[in-house]
């Protein structure tokens, strides 16, 4: 007789990435019956395509006239296929009734205590079901960000960098760099923020 690994009630996560599909209704009719049969839990996903920007934007602008706004806001939305152009005039137009756009954020990786920051040197401990050297992974397609943060650059928005680990403030400095390459680098207020 094999002796089979005991589990552990609630260590075992499904995830269900939901949309309308008849696929999407299997899935989570199985995830249910594993998480059920297995003391574990499911976590469902749904992805909402942003907004155009301005939509909300429209909110912090009537808050402004309103006078509900007492203190200068600067808003840094995260970058998810936003309009250069748009921000670009944005960030130009300044503070509004104590509200303005300061550029834009990008998430190249995730924290320390998650063990997802991007590291060049493998963790001392790896996430629960992981083995061999780990380093975690950037959240974004490098060729793209460099491209799209060039772009931001070029236009004269200030680009907010998440970044944690020190492969992604890597990547952070090699973008605005590459950005400006051949070039006079111009105060353009980028910030890298969090680095731990």
């Amino acid at each position: 007789m094999i002796d089979k690994p005991k589990h552990i009630p609630g260590r075992i996560t499904y995830l269900v990435c939901v949309d309308d599909t008849d696929e999407c209704r299997i899935a989570m009719r199985l995830a249910a019956l594993r998480a059920h049969n297995t003391g574990g839990q499911i976590v469902l996903l749904y992805v909402i395509e942003p907004a155009v920007f301005q939509h909300w934007a429209v909110v912090g602008e009537k808050m402004a006239e309103e006078g509900r706004i007492n203190t200068d806001i600067a808003m840094v939305p995260i970058m998810h296929n936003l309009n250069v152009e748009q921000i670009a005039q944005l960030t130009k137009d300044g503070y509004y009734q104590g509200a303005r756009v300061a550029g834009v954020k990008f998430v190249l990786d995730g924290s320390p205590q998650g063990r997802t920051a991007w590291t060049t040197q493998p963790y001392k401990e790896n996430p629960d079901g992981v083995t061999g050297p780990y380093t975690a992974y950037p959240t974004v397609n490098i060729p793209l960000f460099k491209k799209q943060a060039k772009s931001f650059l070029d236009a004269k928005v200030p680009i907010y960098l998440h970044a944690n680990g020190d492969a992604a403030i890597d990547l952070a400095m090699d973008a605005v760099e590459e950005a400006f390459e051949g070039k006079e680098i111009p105060d353009h207020r980028s910030v890298i923020i969090h680095s731990q």
